[in-house]
Parts: C-alpha cells; sequence; structure tokens
C-alpha cells in the first residue's frame, strides 16, 4: 500500500499507517527529519526542484531520480506500506505512483485500468503512449 502526504503530515502519516518505507521528492535543501521507525535505508531521498526548464540554483528531475526510484520501489518488498511525499502533498507524488504502478509486474493492471477509464463516458481521461506503454520514453 501507498500513502501520499505533506511534509507536515509525514511523521502522523508513517505511525498511523505503520509505513516503514519513505520516499521523500522535494527540493534538496528542505530539511526532512526522517521518523524513528524508519531505518535510514528505507528512506529515499530524492532531492529536485519541481522545474522544466534549467534555471540557476535549481536541479530539474533526471533520469539519476527515475534510476534510483525504480531500484528503491524494486527492493521495497510490499510487507509494509510505503509513505510518498513532497513539500505540499499535492504534485510530485503523482509521478511516483505512476511510476511504481508503471514498472513490469505492473504493467497489465496499468494497461487494464486505463482502458476501464477510457470506457467511462463521463470521463474525459486521457494519457501520453509513455504511460500506456509503462514506461516513460
Amino acid at each position: 500500500m501507498i500513502y501520499v502526504t505533506s511534509l507536515a503530515r509525514l511523521h502522523e502519516t508513517v505511525e498511523r499507517t505503520g509505513a516503514r518505507h519513505i520516499v521523500t521528492l522535494i527540493n534538496a535543501d528542505t530539511a526532512v527529519v526522517r521518523p524513528e521507525s524508519v531505518p535510514e535505508e528505507n528512506h529515499l531521498f530524492l532531492g529536485f526542484n519541481d522545474i522544466i526548464d534549467v534555471m540557476d540554483g535549481m536541479t530539474p528531475p533526471g533520469e539519476h531520480h527515475v534510476d534510483a526510484y525504480i531500484a528503491f520501489l524494486e527492493a521495497w518488498d510490499r510487507s509494509t506500506p510505503l509513505v510518498v511525499h513532497c513539500f505540499a502533498g499535492i504534485n510530485c507524488q503523482v509521478a511516483g505512483i505512476t511510476l511504481d504502478l508503471s514498472l513490469p509486474s505492473k504493467r497489465s493492471f496499468v494497461e487494464n485500468l486505463l482502458t476501464s477509464l477510457r470506457s467511462q463516458p463521463s470521463l474525459s481521461y486521457r494519457t501520453s503512449s509513455s504511460v500506456t506503454n509503462g514506461m516513460t520514453q
């Protein structure tokens, strides 16, 4: 199970859910205090700015961030929940959860979900081929 939260609710969410793995998607200079119940090796801190274009003093998300995140998700045994958070709890996690669902073991689930969503007349849900194919290209 994956839980999404903000930095302000990180400790509360970890305690409430019993999570023992955390992914932090936040600016590199933001202080994040890891809950004591989560071992250091179970906390992935990916420091970058939520930007598309390169800007002085800021770090855009890069391929190395994605590679580290994939490796972390593949190592997570799913016996306890995972908490994904950024500063506000509304932006970065969508990409992170999509990535989790896009791993090869989940690819058919994602494809079935997208097919189901597209067939709903009340929804106008569109995705790029990179999501439909399961991995970013």
